[in-house]
């Protein structure tokens, strides 16, 4: 089995690569957040069956109890290279063929949105674990 996950940047499908777009269209079934498969599915573009989850092991598990496909596609929000559940989901389907698809993570948006360049940004994460946002702030 093939899995494609793929980073929606923002969750539109204005911002997917054409890669990301030929990977959703190939797949046999798209999983991802709400949100996410309902912007697929309102499309009209991708025929696959769709399946609302976020939870890399729910994902997992629906995607092992379907052996019969060949191509599934995980749709993730931002990048899959940046605090994405991609690396789990990488792990989880380790006895398959995973190809990852780049797209555009909340810094690079944001920053295009100031019109500023972004290589200098100090990027922190507050999701799910202690962070002093005011100390970074102040040191960076």
């Amino acid at each position: 089995m093939k899995v494609s996950l793929v980073g929606m940047g923002m969750g539109s499908l204005s911002g997917l690569t054409c890669e990301a777009r030929s990977a959703l269209s190939r797949a046999q079934a798209i999983l991802g957040a709400e949100r996410l498969v309902d912007v697929l599915k309102r499309s009209g573009e991708f025929q696959g069956a769709t399946f609302a989850e976020a939870i890399p092991a729910r994902i997992a598990d629906i995607v092992s109890a379907h052996p019969e496909w060949e191509n599934v596609a995980v749709a993730l929000s931002g990048d899959v290279g940046f605090y994405s559940g991609a690396r789990q989901l990488v792990d989880l389907f380790g006895g398959h063929e995973v190809e990852l698809f780049c797209g555009v993570s909340s810094p690079q948006y944001f920053a295009a949105r100031l019109r500023r360049p972004w290589q200098d940004f100090r990027l922190v994460s507050a999701h799910g674990k202690p962070c002093d946002i005011l100390a970074e702030v102040l040191n960076h």
